[in-house]
């Protein structure tokens, strides 16, 4: 219900209707001691986010918990608005517009959706997205098989290790052969073992990677030179382009990866939502859906399913895929929520989460932390605590530290940690 204030006119004649001649007459029952003699000494103003943190962390009692878990799944903000407009009945019964006479809300939202993932990632297209980063991935490493004919692929260690398992998955039944490269000191993918490319259908890398590690994308284009290996690029942090350059700057073929920080939930680690796009000569090989614009018959601006290859819209040895696209409120979120941001604020946001990331290590190291790896980061982190044996009292503050890998402890700082959060993780693991 939306509110309207009321006018001079309405407050004067509500007044006179109940015989009193001002608003001050109508409290005149007030003790003078019990009213405000001047503004209230309110404290600074909060952000959204900061709000919303300050009035849960008062309503139970004890505190929020902090989670400082990453590793694919980001604990971003998302805007109130984001909810509310994806509540809206049109959306939460959309799904697949075989109709388009009755289905261009569903269609533009996608149409926008391949618009501002093309932009934000570098790339010439974008389908309408695909289930989640792992599957988007593995669906790249298929079509580099399928445009190369070679079913040899190549991959960093440094990709989430849930993909990997997903692409072997995928790979068995396809009869692909996977050739793993391993990590520097630095945490970034040693190309000196790479293969001779002959035969080798695509080079897949993630950047930041598993390990928060920002990767040398301009060395794969050069190494690749005239062989036909597609240059996959993957990402699980799509926040990071904000500061960082998109793998389109970078030459890739494909980029393909997670879009759960785009204003979608963590929801226990999904649904989330599977980026995919590509260069323009894959444009008929590429999976799931596009969505184009055109001209109806009336010569107005609307939208249809342009390229369809499931096996349902095409013949089935045709098909390049079975897999559905991820169309209804997980696309409609993420294009609402960068509607919000734009260009600038994505950057602004970049730079705090990158802030706060760096801020945090700093700090963990000054207290005798050991980095994992020693190459940049973006958000995330892979350390070594000097006394791991005090993080069991930030557990018991209901604080999770991060996720442990063997002595060392991934750790995923975003915006939604204040200075004060990161204090307090420093005070209890025995900083000064």
């Amino acid at each position: 219900m939306s509110y309207i204030s009321h006018s001079e006119d309405d407050i004067r004649k509500m007044l006179q209707e109940i015989g009193v001649d001002s608003i001050s007459e109508l409290f005149r029952s007030i003790p003078e001691t019990l009213k405000l003699s001047g503004p209230l000494k309110l404290p600074p103003a909060l952000s959204e986010w900061e709000l919303i943190d300050y009035m849960e962390r008062i309503s139970s009692g004890d505190g929020v918990n902090k989670s400082y878990l990453g590793g694919g799944i980001y604990n971003h903000y998302i805007p109130s608005i984001i909810p509310y407009l994806t509540s809206r009945s049109e959306f939460l019964t959309s799904y697949t517009p075989y109709q388009p006479e009755i289905s261009q809300g569903t269609l533009q939202a996608q149409f926008e959706f391949q618009t501002y993932i093309s932009y934000l990632l570098g790339m010439d297209y974008s389908n309408a997205s695909m289930y989640d980063g792992a599957t988007s991935f593995a669906e790249g490493v298929l079509l580099s098989s399928r445009v190369t004919k070679s079913n040899k692929v190549v991959v960093s260690r440094g990709i989430n290790p849930n993909y990997l398992e997903v692409l072997k998955t995928y790979c068995f039944g396809a009869e692909l052969e996977i050739i793993e490269l391993e990590l520097d000191s630095s945490g970034k993918t040693d190309f000196s073992k790479l293969p001779n490319l002959e035969d080798i259908a695509s080079i897949s890398v993630q950047s930041p990677n598993y390990y928060g590690v920002i990767e040398d994308q301009d060395k794969i284009r050069p190494l690749i030179g005239s062989y036909s290996t597609l240059f996959i690029s993957v990402f699980t942090e799509i926040l990071s382009f904000g500061l960082y350059k998109p793998p389109g700057d970078y030459g890739a073929d494909i980029a393909c990866g997670e879009g759960q920080s785009l204003g979608i939930s963590k929801s226990y680690g999904g649904p989330s939502l599977g980026i995919f796009a590509f260069n323009q000569k894959y444009l008929r090989q590429v999976p799931g859906r596009l969505v184009g614009q055109t001209l109806d018959k009336n010569g107005k601006r609307c939208f249809s399913l342009t390229l369809a290859t499931r096996e349902q819209h095409i013949r089935r040895e045709r098909a390049t895929s079975n897999i559905c696209s991820n169309q209804g409120l997980c696309v409609v979120s993420a294009i609402i929520y960068l509607s919000l941001l734009g260009s600038e604020g994505i950057k602004k946001l970049a730079k705090i989460n990158f802030n706060n990331a760096e801020y945090l290590k700093k700090r963990i190291i000054e207290a005798g932390g050991r980095l994992k790896y020693t190459g940049e980061t973006f958000n995330e982190f892979c350390v070594e605590f000097h006394q791991p044996e005090r993080l069991k009292k930030l557990e018991e503050l209901g604080v999770i530290p991060g996720y442990k890998i063997g002595n060392y402890y991934l750790i995923a700082v975003t915006e939604k940690f204040s200075r004060k959060d990161l204090d307090e993780y420093i005070d209890v693991i025995g900083g000064s």
